[in-house]
């Protein structure tokens, strides 16, 4: 039966492969500590959505130690499951976990910076998410329906009709307009997988784009524009209202010494 992507990639936050590439090793342990979670969550009971919450419970904060705030984390997986749940919702209900590794593995390589190249730990960890997913009887439907937006929200990232609902029926790629996705790599993991994870010769008979589907904004994803100040104190007083600004001299303003306290050419104390 094959999959499909999304046309348009979902582009990750600024600055996120940068975190991954510093310490591969690190991300890697991090993605193994999240699919444990996620394992034990729908082992003990939970539904798929309450294993992704326990997963991005456990990865947050070692993500933050890698220096990724929250906010990148939350865009960074909101853009990864716009492109993965797309090709997991078309593929076979019934696909093998080293499948469901193979999807993820290829939305890295798709979704990874011009320039740069996925680092193997990450690959790695992504084939083992798939398998444990799999294991944990996670299927890849059931997955694609919480990793993606729902039909109606603004990042739900395949097209809609008119009246907002969806138009692409899970395991048939066909039900996509062309206009909407495309293939895995031609020398991607999916095609390492085998055939049945391609298009097939001469690719599917799509079905029609009509004058009132709406298509997806791959930008949706991530929500809005991330803020690196956004967690900074907004009382504290800036250089405008007298406040410390730490890119002027000490001596050229007034910070929390007396500014009447005698310099150093008076015998008084001198900072540097």
């Amino acid at each position: 039966m094959g999959c499909m992507f999304p046309m348009e990639i979902p582009p990750l936050p600024d600055g996120f492969m940068d975190v991954i590439a510093t310490n591969p090793e690190a991300f890697g342990e991090c993605m193994g500590a999240g699919q444990e979670a996620f394992a034990n969550a729908m082992n003990e009971g939970g539904d798929v959505g309450a294993a992704f919450e326990a997963m991005g419970d456990v990865m947050g904060p070692m993500m933050g130690d890698m220096g990724c705030p929250p906010e990148m984390f939350e865009a960074a997986g909101d853009a990864f499951g716009a492109c993965v749940g797309p090709a997991m919702h078309m593929g076979d209900a019934d696909m093998s976990g080293g499948d469901m590794g193979a999807i993820m593995q290829d939305a890295c390589t798709m979704m990874c910076p011009d320039g740069m190249e996925v680092p193997a730990p990450v690959m790695d960890a992504m084939m083992d998410m798939g398998q444990g997913m799999h294991d944990c009887g996670c299927m890849p439907h059931d997955a694609a329906a919480e990793m993606m937006a729902p039909p109606g929200d603004p990042a739900y990232p395949m097209p809609v009709d008119g009246a907002g609902e969806a138009v692409v029926v899970p395991g048939d790629p066909g039900s996509c307009p062309a206009e909407a996705c495309q293939p895995p790599p031609v020398d991607g993991a999916c095609a390492a997988a085998g055939d049945h994870m391609m298009p097939p010769d001469g690719g599917y008979d799509h079905a029609a784009m009509t004058p009132d589907m709406q298509m997806p904004d791959p930008g949706a994803a991530m929500g809005p524009e991330i803020d690196p100040a956004a967690n900074m104190d907004p009382g504290a007083p800036g250089p405008e209202a007298g406040g410390f600004d730490p890119n002027l001299a000490p001596d050229s303003q007034d910070g929390p010494m007396d500014p009447g306290a005698p310099g150093p050419e008076a015998g008084g104390f001198a900072p540097n």
